[in-house]
């Protein structure tokens, strides 16, 4: 059986070579231990294997340019709405705080978080946010009150910069886990809603008590009580 190692095709050319592999295996089967067949699925599983680690790794170097990060196995979601799933995450300032402690997101608890805003979060941080949500550098500003040429000059954000973006962040995060998909979430977070007063989700996420009422409206989401 031949098995083709020129060049890296793309995902759908990989998906098609290996349900080829397999059908040719199956095609050859000799005796009644089905020796060749089984022969043929262990190898197109290896070279599925490397296609996948390939992929990884793109995926971990596109999530560092957008954000200034390795952020490590994470989702990332830049305004072009490209998606890429490996640990079924979308990228959040969690993940950047756990690559700035070097430490593996699961670890990353309450205190770190805390002291993280405290000390500043990086400029990396607002792209983060913005190449999540798909908006653009002004409407974000906006909602979390820092203006354009203050965000051109900034390195790190104080505190209360810091906390406004993990507001922001923790709300989408929840639009997400609850819309099942970034798309979804994007379209969620920017259409008016009822419940909040014909405002949409991002709008209410310039203050703590919008914010908690975006929540609020998610849990009873959640639960199928629809507002």
């Amino acid at each position: 059986m031949h098995l083709p190692t020129k060049r890296k095709g793309t995902c759908q050319e990989n998906a098609a070579a290996l349900r080829w592999h397999l059908s040719e295996g199956e095609s050859r089967v000799m005796g009644p231990d089905n020796r060749t067949a089984k022969h043929a699925a262990w190898l197109t599983v290896g070279i599925w294997r490397i296609n996948i680690r390939h992929m990884a790794k793109s995926s971990k170097a596109l999530v560092k340019q957008a954000t200034g990060k390795n952020l490590g196995k994470v989702v990332t979601a830049g305004a072009s709405g490209a998606e890429f799933a490996l640990n079924g995450r979308v990228a959040s300032l969690t993940g950047l705080i756990a690559s700035i402690l070097q430490k593996p997101p699961k670890n990353i608890q309450l205190p770190q978080v805390r002291e993280a805003i405290k000390a500043g979060l990086p400029r990396s941080a607002f792209d983060l946010i913005r190449n999540n949500l798909g908006t653009t550098n002004e409407k974000l500003s906006g909602v979390v009150s820092i203006p354009t040429r203050t965000l051109a000059r900034r390195k790190h954000f104080t505190a209360d910069e810091s906390d406004r973006l993990y507001r922001v962040d923790s709300v989408f995060q929840k639009v997400v886990e609850v819309m099942e998909g970034i798309e979804a979430a994007r379209r969620w977070m920017f259409t008016p809603q009822r419940a909040l007063n014909n405002l949409t989700p991002f709008e209410c996420s310039d203050t703590e008590a919008g914010a908690e009422e975006v929540k609020h409206l998610l849990g009873r989401i959640e639960h199928g009580v629809f507002s």
